[in-house]
């Protein structure tokens, strides 16, 4: 089992150049960046089963693309303290995350990530755990992803690659700019069609 001194040290190492809070992946490696929509034409929310069966299928698929079959992978969730108020993403009840026994890792100071909009007592609380990663398993925890209920990235120290879906689709920080780029060619159907990529 990782610990969290384990875990600090690694990220330090492996992602120097940002914190371990989802949105801030696409702004620290551009070059390493790209984002899959989950549903055609960019639609945000599935609307009934259909929708779901390939919002699942489509995010299983770019996982086992760039992990293989089985993985064992970190999963990164966490929550915020703003000026003393803690407003949790991690998911302790009633999402699919909540039998998971997770590691705390020490605060983070949201100052480092905007000076002007957080004060100097606010800080993002990351925890994690380890997972055995099949096709599927964590289809539970997608659904709730997609429905904006929980907030969650994979880390795959094996194939050094992040993977953070939102409610819309699928964040990728792959190994280098060369794997990124097979993955835009190999799944060109499912990038957005805005010249950003968002």
């Amino acid at each position: 089992m990782m610990t969290a001194e384990e875990f600090t040290e690694f990220w330090s190492s492996a992602y120097p150049d940002t914190l371990p809070i989802n949105y801030l992946f696409r702004h620290d490696y551009p070059d390493r960046w790209v984002r899959f929509h989950s549903l055609p034409e960019s639609k945000r929310y599935p609307e009934d089963e259909e929708d779901w069966t390939m919002l699942l299928n489509r995010q299983n698929t770019i996982t086992q693309a760039l992990l293989g079959t089985r993985a064992q992978l970190l999963l990164v969730t966490g929550g915020y303290e703003i000026k003393g108020s803690i407003n949790m993403d991690i998911p302790w009840t009633e999402t699919a995350l909540q039998h998971f026994s997770f590691t705390a890792l020490p605060a983070l100071p949201l100052r480092e990530v905007n000076s002007v909009e957080y004060g100097k007592e606010d800080c993002y609380l990351p925890i994690f755990v380890e997972v055995d990663w099949q096709w599927g398993v964590l289809n539970n925890a997608l659904r709730d992803v997609a429905q904006d209920d929980i907030r969650f990235f994979l880390v795959s120290r094996e194939q050094q690659c992040l993977i953070a879906p939102y409610d819309g689709g699928m964040d990728i920080i792959a190994a280098n700019t060369e794997a990124r780029d097979t993955l835009k060619i190999q799944f060109q159907g499912w990038l957005s069609m805005r010249e950003d990529g968002l």
